[in-house]
């Protein structure tokens, strides 16, 4: 039986509870439910953009402010769960605070100075999100890369063009969760997001590639903290709640790229804003059984132990959060021998209450009991079928 819970003016946070129910039953341990549900409000993205156009509709700031918060003309959909502020960078003018932002996206950046990298850099190593479009900006600065270091986890090599076919998304990392509602083909084939042109990175040991083009060059590119080496410090000494920064290498262009054309590119950019902030495959809150190892998703995240998972409670906080509860034991059906009934309970068997049992479990043999009638039926159905086609067959003399 299903049951619905309207839950309404919950201010924004973690909140715990539990669910029970009153039965009789003589194993009460797994009848009550820790549960958590996380509030939040919608994630706070600023846009940097160094698109320049003499009209706001052709540059690619204008579609790419549209597509995070769902805008139509001056409205922002309601139910976007992205607001968008976008600042036009041409003068290093960052806000004095980036802490009031959850996301930054950078499109097209270029002429950052040592302040403004730092700045950046310590936006990511507070927890915050960086998605990147790259184009010819960066392209035009692979002689310096030292001024995107803790942003692009890669060496700048320079822009890849092409006067014929365009570049194609080749192949993808089907288990990451940014590509999670794309495993269905009729969600469309991210094969027809294409690009004349794409900044050619040597990726290093701290990133993930997770989709690359037809040339077999990285397309999309995410840092690693846990990978350890430049620019990010090594894993034991990365923080918890570190950040990460998330690389499209082709820009959102109508001259030179498809993407905002495809109907697949608002799905995309969601998908990747929403990785950043922590709320794809289900979010932050991951409900497991008690003893089962700490899920990956929560690695690097809070200090959970396997000791705790192993008593129902919740745990952790906002960013990765782990509900432990009982598996429902009393409704399993499989056959087991009392040995493995007692581990499952954590429960000791008394030889005197319980005596001597088989420790194998029951197996079937090819021999058949005494009582059974079936092989001298179909011993007489044969009998009678030979009979019958001797008799059709005869000839006479």
């Amino acid at each position: 039986q299903e049951v619905r819970f309207e839950l309404s003016d919950l201010t924004p946070g973690l909140w715990k509870g539990t669910v029970s129910i009153e039965a009789n039953d003589d194993m009460s341990f797994d009848n009550q439910r820790p549960v958590a549900v996380l509030s939040t409000g919608r994630r706070r993205v600023l846009l940097l953009d160094w698109s320049v156009s003499d009209q706001d509709f052709a540059d690619s700031g204008f579609f790419l402010e549209r597509a995070i918060g769902l805008t139509r003309g001056q409205t922002p959909f309601e139910l976007s769960p992205f607001t968008v502020e976008t600042i036009r960078f041409s003068h290093n003018d960052l806000p004095a605070d980036l802490r009031n932002y959850d996301i930054i996206v950078l499109n097209d950046p270029d002429h950052l100075d040592d302040r403004v990298a730092q700045s950046l850099e310590s936006f990511i190593r507070g927890g915050g999100g960086l998605l990147g479009f790259a184009g010819e900006g960066l392209g035009a600065s692979s002689g310096r890369p030292q001024l995107y270091r803790g942003l692009l986890p890669a060496e700048l090599i320079g822009i890849e063009s092409s006067s014929d076919l365009p570049f194609q998304l080749e192949t993808w990392n089907q288990e990451h969760p940014i590509f999670e509602p794309f495993l269905d083909p009729q969600h469309g084939d991210l094969r027809s997001l294409s690009s004349r042109q794409y900044l050619s990175v040597r990726p290093l040991p701290n990133s993930v590639v997770l989709a690359t083009f037809s040339t077999g060059d990285p397309a999309i590119l995410m840092s690693s903290p846990g990978f350890g080496g430049f620019p990010f410090p090594p894993a034991e000494v990365t923080p918890p709640n570190m950040g990460r920064a998330l690389w499209i290498l082709t820009p959102p262009e109508r001259e030179r790229s498809s993407w905002i054309r495809n109907r697949l590119f608002v799905p995309i950019v969601h998908q990747c804003l929403k990785f950043l902030a922590g709320l794809t495959s289900g979010g932050p809150v991951e409900y497991v059984d008690t003893g089962t190892p700490i899920p990956a998703s929560v690695v690097g995240g809070p200090s959970i132990t396997r000791d705790e998972l192993r008593s129902p409670g919740v745990y952790g906080t906002e960013k990765a959060c782990l509900v432990a509860t009982t598996p429902a034991r009393e409704s399993d059906p499989s056959r087991c021998t009392p040995d493995e009934f007692a581990a499952a309970f954590g429960l000791e068997l008394s030889p005197e209450e319980f005596g001597t049992h088989d420790q194998t479990s029951p197996s079937i043999t090819g021999e058949t009991q005494r009582r059974e009638t079936w092989p001298w039926w179909a011993g007489a159905l044969v009998v009678c079928m030979t009979a019958e086609w001797f008799l059709a067959n005869r000839t006479t003399a």
